[in-house]
């Protein structure tokens, strides 16, 4: 069983070395802008948090200057119950645990002159999960099997028990899920952040700035169904050989079948600014020899 999902998305138009917080941690959040605090006001990096007053004022003076982000990436609030319409040949599975959405993105960029030379910057990207939808599916067979009263009693409670490891097994699923989509958020939160604004344009053409971001947001669109699918069959493997052990009158095991890891798109380089040369700077006179 893995994630399945539909995707569909839209579009229009040296720095310092990251230093770690003096307690080794990381917050994806927050880190990359108080990089940008640190240099702006002086404070060395391991001083700063997101929790000074500093700060917040900082980053509220410096909002209109910076991106305007719209990240939001949900998954759906309840589990729904199972269904047993499908049989195993039917799901290719004993049970199936999706998680269903459409990715809508989009952005928006603009640029100015400066000494010449065309910067732009980005004004606004979001990036979020639609129409998300949990799918829940359990083997015909398992469930009618773990209801017929016409089968000897102790084989029923064996199926039942069954039944029972397979709910919380495909529950976990769902955990995992909500998981990985929010760490993603925090991620994407993180690396956008982080993008050329208006107070800091790129010296490149637009063009070159749109063509990237259209490669950078289909790279964490990648990344996205490659995580899901790894966190998917990571569960199989270390589940997959427990479900039966133990349990009386039931012979085998449940087969790991993951299928093969979506691909993720290569993470593009940023466009590399265009250096512009001052107006009346005058060559310099070769050294005449005595």
């Amino acid at each position: 069983n893995q994630p399945d999902k539909k995707s569909g998305s839209t579009s229009s138009n040296s720095k310092p070395a990251i230093q770690t917080k003096g307690d080794g941690q990381k917050d994806p959040l927050h880190d990359s802008l108080l990089d940008q605090y640190s240099k702006a006001s002086g404070i060395p990096r391991d001083e700063v948090n997101q929790h000074q007053e500093g700060y917040r004022q900082w980053l509220f003076q410096n909002v209109s200057n910076r991106p305007q982000l719209a990240v939001l990436l949900t998954t759906p609030g309840k589990i729904p119950s199972p269904s047993h319409l499908k049989t195993k040949n039917q799901l290719g599975a004993w049970e199936t645990s999706n998680f269903r959405y459409k990715t809508q993105i989009g952005f928006n960029t603009d640029k100015i002159m400066k000494n010449g030379v065309e910067h732009c910057y980005v004004k606004w990207v979001h990036y979020m999960l639609k129409d998300t939808k949990f799918e829940y599916n359990i083997a015909k067979e398992i469930y009618d099997d773990s209801r017929d009263k016409s089968l000897h009693s102790s084989i029923r409670i064996s199926w039942i028990r069954v039944y029972r490891r397979i709910r919380k097994h495909s529950k976990e699923h769902f955990a995992i899920y909500r998981q990985v989509v929010k760490a993603m958020e925090n991620e994407l939160i993180a690396h956008l952040s982080t993008l050329p604004g208006k107070g800091n344009p790129l010296g490149v053409p637009q063009k070159e700035l749109d063509a990237y971001l259209n490669s950078y947001l289909a790279y964490f669109k990648t990344r996205l169904e490659y995580k899901l699918w790894k966190a998917t069959c990571d569960l199989e493997k270390k589940d997959y050989p427990k479900l039966l052990k133990g349990i009386p009158n039931i012979r085998g095991s449940f087969k790991v079948a993951c299928g093969p890891a979506p691909k993720v798109l290569p993470i593009p380089l940023m466009p590399v600014s265009i250096k512009s040369k001052k107006a009346g700077a005058s060559k310099k006179k070769p050294k005449s020899k005595k």
